[in-house]
């Protein structure tokens, strides 16, 4: 199982990675260098022993015997042969990673081909004019502890707290299973000489055009002149009318790489062309994706191809929230990270993470699972993520927030060309994907924040990599707001971590959000009521930390035992008690109701519900708390009634219903008055029944609200919520 990811893509065929946009062309060879029994490693240079590539890190605890992750003072050294394809004959030949964590330097034979100083991105040793086709050659990775870079070092550190390294200090202390050395992937590519290098697609909404850049790269020692086809095509079979791309030719330089690109094409195909969000949640959403199909030539003859997918979508931001495609949304979310999840290298070797295969249904049941709570979006805490999670997060509508390779508390020494290397690799890997709404840059810094605040200078680098995307970053004790760059070019807004809910947004005070909240052993009814009382105060976004601390086996492979942060954790839990269906869950639900109407009169997010008790005749009026959490459509109908009992018990009052007019995204209050009628014994529940409906159907229901009413009230005297009031107001 584990093993799984780290060979799928290529047993898999072509099309993992044409959908993610990596397939160069029929002339394209692909060698998985990944093995149990291929490789070798040194620690320290010392005496070499069998090891697993990449199987989670060599730390991992699927080495065996493990190696332990403070046994490494410096440095190890892996080993293997490789054999050269003679189809590398006149082509470009490389080495393509998944990751190395911390650096790594790239050898073949006694050549260094490659250096690598940006943990958990991907990178490449470039080995044409070297390797030599038809030959077996020597490959070295020589991968770097952090400790190689300083104590603290200055390159970016992650949620590494693994146990006895250096600088992780109780409690910490191995909370995490953080992978060390090759991650991911290992792979030996032949691609043609002149060939596809990069793709960035950026469509504005706003604008209504596609403009596209794409890379070519020439890997000989003569000049080329080749020709550059682009082409729109649908992902999922919808016809549409699209704009034509003109040719262009292209004299690529021997040895270079030059810059293609088709600025502001027009796209008048509409909304319903455009990458939405699966808000509310539907289990049977399809994304809208579409294809560029480039296409290169050369004297007449086809030598490459590629295919980059894309979503036509704008992430921005409004006065005090974030927007998609100009439509206002709320973010609730979690915060998930590389080394916290429950295995090594956990985005490649956790189930939950994987391609769909076997039984394992992977990480489109992981996006599934989170929208079924009712969050839409998944901060990657100092990660980096996978093409699967990225191309199964576009399918599925869900959101996702990347993050630097940074967690602050002073675990690295700020260095602005190391961080900003490490964050701009992470953006090249994300920024083609849709579900990517922004870039989050760091994670708690603990640098003083004045004028000369170091973060301010990689707000501009982060904007040179990306400008499409908003940026934040995530504080503590240094408060949020806006922050702009050493430039002014950029801005990032400060996601804040356990601050007060209370506190509302406004136009203002700018975008509000809490990255982490929530902390303790099982604070899913804190989660629920401080998510309730943020989005009535209109946080923009807002997250726990983290929801699989109080559920730990609530995504596919990952359980009590193997979930590695038990600082504040829950043990797992069953459905129907504690887990789906169960009354806590519910409530978690309810409050992140994309439509959901709520008594602002009762706090029914209590845990057990406290009613109010009520005298019979006393004239009432309740505050319902409307939103419109679509992302489309601003006509509601509120409709609600009071049973006596039970939420199907004997009429007590026919209630009413009133239309709203409520722009997507927003929420809005609407009295309503009555008379609380006589209970017909001294004391008997009142259950308000609230509804809200949309386009005749109805989209939110709760019978979870009701009133002790008794005949009298005893001393003290308890004075009813609210005063008498007149015909709701809209």
């Amino acid at each position: 199982m584990a093993r799984f990811t780290a060979r799928c893509a290529l047993s898999a065929g072509l099309g993992l990675l044409a959908g993610a946009g990596l397939a160069v062309g029929a002339q394209q060879a692909e060698v998985d260098l990944a093995s149990d029994t291929a490789w070798t490693l040194r620690a320290d240079d010392g005496p070499a022993r069998p090891i697993k590539v990449t199987a989670g890190g060599w730390n991992s605890d699927r080495q065996q015997p493990q190696i332990p992750a403070a046994a490494v003072q410096d440095h190890v050294t892996y080993e293997r042969q490789i054999n050269i394809p003679d189809a590398a004959r006149n082509q470009t030949v490389k080495v393509l990673f998944g990751g190395c964590n911390y650096g790594a330097e790239v050898w073949l034979d006694d050549r260094q081909v490659a250096e690598h100083v940006a943990p958990m991105t991907p990178f490449e040793a470039d080995l044409t004019g070297v390797a030599v086709p038809g030959r077996t050659h020597r490959l070295r990775v020589k991968a770097y502890t952090r400790m190689h870079y300083g104590a603290p070092p200055n390159i970016p550190v992650g949620f590494d707290f693994n146990q006895d390294i250096p600088g992780v200090k109780r409690p910490y202390n191995g909370c995490t299973k953080f992978p060390y050395g090759l991650t991911g992937y290992v792979r030996l590519v032949v691609w043609p000489a002149v060939y596809v290098a990069e793709v960035f697609v950026k469509p504005s909404v706003t604008r209504r055009t596609l403009s596209c850049a794409v890379w070519l790269a020439n890997s000989s020692a003569t000049a080329r002149q080749v020709q550059l086809s682009a082409a729109l095509a649908a992902w999922n079979r919808k016809d549409w009318n699209y704009p034509a791309i003109p040719a262009q030719s292209v004299a690529v330089p021997a040895g270079q790489t030059v810059p293609v690109t088709w600025a502001d094409l027009p796209w008048t195909l509409g909304p319903a062309s455009y990458w939405w969000p699966n808000i509310p949640y539907r289990a049977d959403y399809a994304a809208t994706l579409h294809w560029l199909q480039l296409t290169l030539a050369e004297q007449g003859r086809t030598v490459g191809e590629r295919r980059q997918r894309f979503g036509f979508v704008e992430h921005a931001e409004g006065p005090f929230y974030y927007t998609v495609n100009g439509v206002r949304y709320t973010g609730f979310g979690d915060c998930l990270s590389y080394g916290q999840v429950g295995e090594y290298d956990c985005w490649t070797e956790t189930p939950c993470f994987q391609p769909p295969h076997g039984r394992v249904q992977g990480c489109p049941e992981t996006w599934r699972r989170y929208q079924r709570i009712g969050f839409n979006t998944l901060r990657l805490s100092t990660s980096v993520p996978t093409e699967t999670m990225l191309a199964t997060a576009d399918e599925a509508g869900f959101l996702l927030i990347p993050e630097g390779g940074s967690w602050g508390n002073h675990t690295a020494r700020f260095d602005r060309a190391n961080f900003a290397r490490q964050l701009q690799a992470l953006i090249r890997v994300a920024r083609n994907h849709p579900s990517v709404a922004r870039y989050s840059l760091c994670n708690e810094p603990r640098e003083p924040r004045d004028a000369n605040w170091c973060w301010r200078g990689i707000m501009d680098d982060a904007r040179a990599a990306d400008d499409t995307r908003p940026l934040v970053m995530e504080v503590h004790n240094t408060g949020g707001g806006r922050v702009d760059s050493l430039t002014g070019a950029a801005h990032a807004w400060g996601m804040e971590h356990y601050a007060n809910p209370d506190r509302p947004a406004d136009a203002r005070s700018g975008i509000r959000g809490m990255g982490e909240y929530a902390w303790g052993t099982d604070d899913m009814v804190k989660q629920a009521r401080q998510g309730l009382r943020m989005r009535l105060n209109d946080w923009a976004y807002f997250a726990p930390w983290s929801w699989a601390n109080f559920w730990p086996n609530f995504l596919e492979g990952m359980n009590h035992d193997r979930h590695p942060w038990k600082y504040n954790d829950h043990a797992d839990r069953t459905d129907g008690v504690d887990g789906w269906g169960s009354p806590i869950v519910k409530l978690v639900q309810r409050s992140l109701h994309p439509y959901l109407v709520y008594d602002r009169g009762t706090d029914k997010t209590d845990w057990p519900y406290q009613p109010p008790v009520v005298p019979a005749g006393q004239a009432v009026e309740r505050r319902l708390e409307v939103f419109n959490g679509g992302l489309a459509g601003n006509r509601l109908v509120v409709v609600w009634r009071a049973r006596w009992d039970q939420p199907d018990g004997p009429l007590a009052l026919p209630g009413g219903e009133w239309p709203c007019t409520i722009e997507p995204g927003f929420h809005a209050t609407l009295p309503i008055a009555f008379t609380l009628p006589a209970p017909g014994r001294e004391q008997r529940k009142l259950y308000l029944l609230l509804e809200a409906r949309k386009d005749g159907r109805t989209v939110f229901a709760d019978d979870g609200t009701y009133l002790q009413v008794v005949t009298r009230l005893s001393a003290p005297t308890v004075k009813a919520p609210g005063a008498a009031g007149g015909r709701p107001g809209q």
